[in-house]
């Protein structure tokens, strides 16, 4: 009886360890799942390859403003450094003595207008009494001497209404001197753009022999971006280029991108090339006009200027999201038919968008993995899922 009691306590010790090793026996058995990454297909695709070059913004016009007459600024109800628009009132100069000279200058003319008046009506009683002396003195009714003298008034009357008629002609003449010296006093945007730093504060006597310049006015929209252009880029693009699917340069919608590396909202346009070539540099200036109705551009900042050289056929495109470095060499993930990870060098062309352009390494067709890189090797199985 103490026997077998004994071996019942001893298999109830030997059980719970027996089945320990066979649980730990089962998980070892058991293998982790592939790694799950995100694939796109290698494709083949005519591109447009481009080139940037650098270019300077600038201002396509710049408006010196002026005082034409000389007096007391007034007013400049602007914000310096605020864009103004072309006839939004800048400047106003005190006007006081131009609309004295104005009203004087109307005064001689109505004073002009009384005596031509007066000077008429001497001239036609001269020629009535010619007229009324004429037959009496052929009658001898009169001296000859009184028509002669009859006569004489009446050419001096005619001149007094010429000399009149002049005064009128001098008097209109002053009154639009005095109101182009009036309209001169308030000064309107000549053009549409950003307006400098005063020269003058108001309160300060303008104007003058030195016609001395208030601000100045920068126009912005459109504004123009130069660059140089290489020669022998200039010469395939130019109007006797031989490849036909290439345009102009002159017909392309030129790609801006800025200092900060953003593609601006507004394409450019070729406005003109330089006549010559420089021979230090090899180059043309080329000068772009580009929309800027929101003035974020602005003169003096830079900007790369995108040009479109060829468009290569079949182009093979690799999502750039797929290439790695490592130690200078190129490299990208491709996984198999038997979804086994195979490490690729890889030569890369120019960039098309999100893709790259490659010349050797890949085919079309090939899977590429765009996600999930860090997970795998060479040789490892995964679970793909396409991008």
């Amino acid at each position: 009886m103490k026997a077998r009691t004994a071996a019942l306590v001893l298999a109830a010790f030997v059980a719970p360890v027996g089945c320990g090793h066979g649980n730990e026996a089962n998980e070892a058995n058991v293998q982790a799942p592939p790694p799950s990454v995100v694939v796109q297909t290698v494709r083949r695709q005519t591109v447009p390859i481009s080139e940037d070059f650098e270019g300077t913004f600038g201002a396509i016009e710049s408006v010196q403003v002026r005082a034409r007459v000389e007096g007391t600024l007034e007013s400049a109800p602007f914000k310096e450094g605020d864009l103004v628009r072309k006839g939004d009132l800048i400047f106003r100069i005190q006007d006081n003595e131009y609309v004295a000279a104005l009203r004087s200058a109307q005064a001689a003319l109505a004073q002009a207008h009384g005596n031509t008046v007066a000077r008429q009506a001497a001239l036609t009683r001269a020629n009535l009494t010619v007229a009324r002396n004429r037959p009496l003195a052929a009658d001898k009714a009169i001296p000859q001497k009184d028509l002669d003298n009859a006569i004489q008034n009446a050419e001096i009357a005619k001149g007094d209404v010429l000399v009149a008629r002049a005064q009128i002609a001098s008097a209109q003449a002053a009154i639009e001197n005095a109101q182009i010296n009036v309209g001169y006093t308030t000064v309107y945007a000549p053009v549409t753009g950003l307006i400098g730093f005063l020269n003058y504060d108001v309160g300060n006597v303008v104007g003058g022999p030195g016609n001395d310049v208030l601000d100045t006015i920068t126009a912005i929209d459109p504004i123009k971006v130069t660059f140089a252009l290489d020669e022998p880029t200039y010469l395939a693009l130019s109007r006797n280029r031989t490849d036909p699917n290439v345009a102009a340069l002159r017909d392309q919608d030129l790609q801006i991108i800025l200092a900060n590396d953003k593609v601006y909202a507004y394409p450019g346009r070729i406005y003109a090339f330089s006549p010559t070539v420089d021979p230090k540099t090899g180059t043309i200036t080329v000068e772009a006009h580009v929309p800027n109705p929101d003035g974020l551009l602005r003169p003096g900042g830079f900007a790369r200027v995108r040009v479109v050289i060829e468009n290569r056929p079949d182009a093979v495109l690799v999502p750039q999201t797929a290439v790695t470095k490592s130690q200078g060499v190129d490299t990208v993930y491709v996984v198999d038919s038997k979804n086994e990870v195979v490490l690729r060098s890889v030569t890369l062309g120019p960039q098309y968008k999100q893709y790259f352009v490659v010349q050797s390494g890949l085919n079309a067709g090939d899977r590429v993995i765009v996600e999930g890189t860090q997970k795998v090797q060479p040789g490892v199985k995964v679970a793909v899922k396409s991008g």
